[in-house]
């Protein structure tokens, strides 16, 4: 049976009737026509009526798949592009492949609204977006990692923690708050050994990052690191996390750093003794 477009409009139209039974065979039969249907649904899914808003989003849900291109070049557009979200986050798995390619549109937009459905649909888009990661540019990768974060399922910790070495520094830190929020205990290690990264920012940001862990491993890195690294801001760093742990072991590791050749590291070293409670008169450490 063909169906011509005034006939479709009808049905649409029809979708406005307060008469449930035309209503319902409106409804009914646009969900038959499948495709068909998908467009003149889109026209107006931003309709003043708010029930005939929802139901074009029901309607474009259980036609499915045949729903999802439209959908998708619906991103691009500034009056539809929120709906379609909606729209999409609700098929699971089904245009996860097509949102991870949208992450890649140079409509900044566009990007921002796969990734926003892609948070929404949650687990299901794990496999799929880390099989892309390695075709994508610094700003993608972050996105990927923003969303791999959101998830918060330890299946991400592996692909998390590779991207604590992405030669870019903002996706490298964005990992590292990922893996705070994650929360597993396989990344302590490798949230520890980042203290020693090559880039400063990176590596205060580990430091940070690992001073809200409660693992036994925290207090041994800090210490080394304090110990080993000739870097002034990462002692400083290290200084303070060590202060605000609370941890009295510390103190003996620190006392040395009040000779510091920098003011910087002996201030944050008088700092962190005074929230240790040390006893600077006993010791001889005054002023």
């Amino acid at each position: 049976m063909s169906y011509d477009q005034p006939m479709i409009a009808q049905l649409v139209e029809a979708l406005r009737s307060q008469t449930p039974r035309v209503q319902k065979s409106a409804y009914k039969r646009l969900v038959g026509l499948g495709v068909l249907s998908v467009q003149p649904l889109l026209n107006i899914i931003r309709d003043d009526n708010v029930q005939v808003q929802m139901l074009a989003k029901q309607i474009l849900v259980e036609i499915g798949k045949p729903s999802i291109p439209a959908l998708i070049a619906a991103l691009d557009d500034d009056k539809l592009r929120t709906p379609a979200t909606s729209v999409l986050s609700r098929f699971g798995a089904w245009p996860v492949k097509e949102l991870v390619g949208a992450l890649k549109s140079p409509n900044p937009k566009v990007a921002g609204a796969a990734a926003t459905t892609l948070r929404l649909i949650g687990e299901p888009v794990i496999d799929a977006l880390v099989e892309a990661m390695d075709g994508f540019d610094a700003v993608r990768r972050y996105s990927a990692v923003e969303i791999l974060a959101s998830i918060r399922n330890p299946k991400v910790t592996p692909v998390l923690i590779a991207a604590l070495r992405d030669p870019d520094r903002d996706v490298a830190i964005r990992a590292i708050n990922a893996l705070t929020l994650v929360g597993d205990r396989n990344s302590v290690m490798p949230l520890l050994d980042t203290i020693a990264h090559p880039d400063i920012m990176v590596a205060t940001r580990a430091i940070a990052a690992v001073g809200r862990l409660v693992d036994n491993r925290v207090l041994e890195a800090l210490i080394a690191a304090l110990i080993e690294d000739e870097r002034e801001l990462v002692k400083t760093m290290v200084l303070r996390t060590l202060g605000l742990r609370n941890d009295k072991i510390a103190i003996p590791f620190i006392e040395p750093l009040l000779e510091h050749p920098s003011r910087n590291v002996r201030d944050a070293a008088r700092l962190a003794l005074h929230q240790l409670e040390y006893d600077f008169g006993n010791e001889g450490q005054g002023g």
